[in-house]
């Protein structure tokens, strides 16, 4: 029947509030961890309102491609525009190779045999939208 809308019953309903209140959940705990200190909750509520009705899955994936942005750090460049001493980059590096490896991985740091070669940084995006 044209205009006829299909009602689903209340726990179906209710299901499906829960999935998604866990998937912005699951979204929120990854870009506040990423984020760290940067994560302003206002700017990640007014993301997911506008990205509309998502599933999780998509609404994480837009969360973690779109909010959070991460840049790519070549290690040379970064330790000299920190003015690091040779003394304190060597101690930087052992400190890096010594992390665990599930710590290495949160910042996708590349090495090679003999030095650090690159790592990524996390920065949050706020995008401005004109009226």
């Amino acid at each position: 029947m044209p205009g006829a809308r299909l009602e689903r019953p209340p726990d179906q309903v209710e299901l499906h509030a829960a999935v998604g209140a866990r998937g912005q959940q699951r979204s929120r705990q990854r870009a506040e961890i990423a984020l760290r200190e940067k994560f302003n909750r206002k700017a990640f509520n007014d993301f997911v309102l506008s990205q509309g009705l998502l599933p999780p899955s998509l609404l994480e994936k837009a969360v973690m491609e779109d909010f959070v942005i991460w840049k790519a750090r070549e290690w040379d460049e970064w330790t000299g525009r920190m003015r690091m001493s040779a003394e304190a980059r060597r101690e930087l590096e052992t400190f890096v190779r010594r992390a665990p490896e599930r710590c290495r991985a949160a910042f996708d740091f590349t090495l090679t045999r003999d030095t650090v070669v690159s790592f990524t940084d996390r920065q949050i995006l706020l995008r401005a939208d004109r009226d």
